[in-house]
């Protein structure tokens, strides 16, 4: 794999903060390994000066020696997410334009895709987290109740 240099680091660093700063919507396609892997890497979501920058990743570098692997692999999906797409119906660059096919017909149904993408959030706070669970359970167990006595009936 290749070095990375300060140059690279800062325009990566800045090209993740810029998302982090909008809510994170390209950070929040990728797991949460590699969202911590690029945080402990690249350090998007704390200030530094343009002269801690080699500090910062050397000493990131020094808490886990396999973290520059994981952070690059993790900066390459973030790029590959952060390219701009092309649509089905725009045609590439290298390919003659695309003609409407005489037999495409619209499905009779719709096709539906759920997909669900988890959320940076910065004010997490363990005991909010906590009291979630702890209603989550409480709701269940009241829910496993009131069959119970709808099946004992």
């Amino acid at each position: 794999m290749p070095r990375i240099n300060n140059t690279d680091y800062r325009n990566r660093r800045a090209a993740l903060q810029a998302d982090w700063e909008n809510g994170g919507p390209l950070l929040a396609h990728l797991t949460g390994e590699q969202q911590d892997a690029l945080r402990a890497f690249y350090l998007f979501d704390v200030p530094l000066r343009s002269t801690n920058f080699a500090s910062a990743r050397h000493e990131a570098i020094k808490r886990d020696a396999n973290l520059i692997g994981r952070a690059g692999l993790a900066y390459r999906t973030f790029a590959r997410l952060s390219a701009p797409r092309r649509t089905p119906g725009q045609p590439s660059h290298r390919s003659a334009p695309s003609l409407p096919s005489a037999t495409a017909r619209q499905s009779t149904t719709p096709r539906r895709r759920i997909t669900v993408f988890s959320e940076l959030n910065r004010d997490v706070e363990p005991a909010q987290i906590a009291r979630i669970f702890i209603a989550m359970a409480q709701e269940q167990l009241l829910r496993e109740r009131a069959q119970d006595e709808y099946e004992s009936r």
